[in-house]
């Protein structure tokens, strides 16, 4: 499969998932929308500069580079998944005032993703954790995944 095609059954995967909206706080309003939700909540970028202020949950997700293989056709890439999470809907998820919702963010895509197929890829996840955030008023939380990719 094409990268093309991977990243959108990558996509597709999460979209579908309506446990993951639920954490995500979609408004329902939005929820089927897929154009909204990849282009708000769910998103491919490069980069997490992108200043979000307008949602209270978004997973921005890009592919890295990681490492060569002893094969010169094979590689190891992965994806890492940074999850925003407005301060105040961090410990609301639950009846539970330690659960945080990044974190159960976090174990939903591993959930999804951790040593499954996905089209040709297969997810290893290989560190998660929390991260500065330049946002005011939000958390910064991140899984990286690896998987081979074929030349």
């Amino acid at each position: 499969m094409s990268l093309a095609s991977e990243r959108k059954e990558l996509f597709l995967t999460l979209y579908r998932d309506e446990t993951l909206k639920t954490l995500l706080k979609i408004p329902s309003v939005d929820i089927n929308n897929m154009a909204k939700v990849r282009d708000t909540y769910i998103t491919h970028s490069y980069g997490s500069d992108t200043i979000i202020t307008d949602v209270a949950c978004r997973i921005l997700y890009r592919n890295v580079p990681l490492s060569e293989t002893r094969n010169q056709f094979v590689r190891w890439d992965g994806i890492i998944f940074e999850i925003f999470v407005r301060n105040s809907d961090e410990y609301n998820v639950t009846t539970n005032a330690l659960d945080r919702r990044q974190e159960m963010i976090a174990d939903r895509l591993l959930k999804l993703l951790g040593r499954q197929y996905v089209g040709a890829w297969k997810f290893e996840p290989i560190d998660k954790g929390d991260l500065y955030c330049s946002t005011s008023g939000y958390k910064r939380y991140f899984i990286l995944f690896r998987y081979k990719r074929i030349f």
